[in-house]
């Protein structure tokens, strides 16, 4: 009898010591958001050159724990060239747009260079046409279906854009019309499944976000579930080769919807250094 007990004990133990480690992993998954630093590499910057990218997607108007601050802070370490945005800056239950204002005015005081993309939260809450006009009075570019010629210092760069394809207006052909192959090319799309309708000129660079990578992962597994995608998810988090040398890029995102929960999965922006 003494036996069985000395066993229930070390396993209850060691049960207790597994449930407040999963706690812990998500509280800090959900509330301290970490900077991911990636790198890519290419032949067509000059030799020695390189282009800081910062990428934030999927802040959901987070507001806990000074998540503004963080993100602010985090900014700042990045010393980015630019700011890309990618999508479901706001929750789709977000009427008041103040604290993401204050977001990106703190943002711009450090790196005045923002582009942004709208994801399917934008939309669906029904105020991405308010919230593009509120980002444009603070100088952020509006990069839906559009694309741009981007100098940094003595290099170039083609930033592509679309918007998400849940408004209905995603217009491919129109966001990369005009885009030199010859120069690096990045394109931002909220959904990472915007790949499968890539046909003549596949950019050099893909950046999205929209799967939180899974919110929940676990090892040697990943993801177990993502937004529009079957269980155990194809494209959930980090780098995917697509074709010579061009890449999809999810970052897992700041933010969280449906279930507040990031387990084995940070909260997390990503400084992407081309060179």
């Amino acid at each position: 009898m003494k036996k069985i007990r000395k066993i229930y004990n070390k396993v209850l133990f060691v049960f207790i010591i597994i449930m407040i480690v999963s706690v812990a992993n998500v509280f800090m998954g959900v509330c301290f958001t970490k900077l991911e630093k990636v790198s890519i590499n290419t032949d067509k910057l000059t030799e020695g050159s390189s282009i800081r990218l910062l990428q934030i997607s999927d802040v959901h108007n987070k507001k806990s724990l000074n998540s503004n601050r963080q993100l602010i802070r985090l900014t700042q370490e990045a010393r980015p060239d630019l700011v890309v945005i990618t999508g479901d800056l706001i929750d789709d239950n977000t009427r008041d747009l103040e604290n993401v204002y204050k977001l990106v005015e703190g943002i711009s005081a450090i790196c005045p260079k923002i582009y942004f993309v709208t994801g399917n939260h934008e939309w669906r809450g029904g105020i991405a046409e308010d919230l593009m006009m509120g980002l444009s009075k603070r100088g952020v570019k509006i990069l839906d279906n559009k694309n741009e010629f981007v100098k940094v210092r003595d290099l170039s760069l083609n930033l592509c854009g679309v918007s998400d394809w849940t408004s209905g207006q995603l217009d491919l052909s129109k966001a990369l019309k005009g885009a030199d192959s010859g120069i690096y090319t990045v394109m931002l799309a909220h959904d990472p499944w915007i790949i499968n309708d890539y046909k003549d000129l596949v950019p050099d660079l893909t950046l999205s976000g929209h799967t939180h990578g899974g919110q929940v992962r676990f090892p040697w597994v990943g993801a177990i579930v993502a937004p529009g995608q079957k269980l155990f998810p194809d494209l959930d988090k980090g780098f995917y080769n697509l074709e010579n040398d061009k890449f999809l890029y999810i970052d897992s995102g700041v933010g969280i919807s449906s279930f507040p929960i990031r387990f084995l999965n940070r909260s997390q922006i990503t400084l992407i250094t081309i060179e």
